[in-house]
């Protein structure tokens, strides 16, 4: 959810346009009962993600949006927010991957 919505603003913004959508953190948690399924799509919106941020020529844009605690982002900074969310996920599935190895034993 959140790389599918950080492309689309990054979109928009690279454009020059605005939205008045207001970003709310509790929009974007995961559904408690998600299961694999949801990994092929995670992987596909990271790759249509890079793909978005590739084809723009300049994501250091005057254009901004609102990230509800850090504030005005312009395309860089919702580009660099991509990262930290992506590490926050590859920390989660590194401990899910200890766990699994752990039942193992």
């Amino acid at each position: 959810m959140v790389n599918s919505s950080i492309m689309g603003l990054i979109r928009l913004l690279s454009r020059g346009e605005k939205i008045d959508q207001t970003i709310r953190i509790e929009d974007v948690k995961p559904d408690p009962v998600s299961g694999p399924e949801v990994v092929e799509s995670f992987l596909k919106s990271a790759r249509l993600l890079a793909k978005t941020v590739t084809s723009i020529e300049n994501l250091d844009t005057s254009a901004t949006h609102e990230h509800p605690w850090f504030g005005p982002f312009n395309c860089k900074r919702w580009h660099a927010l991509t990262a930290i969310h992506m590490r926050i996920h590859r920390r989660q599935i590194e401990k899910i991957i200890v766990g699994i190895n752990a039942k193992q034993k």
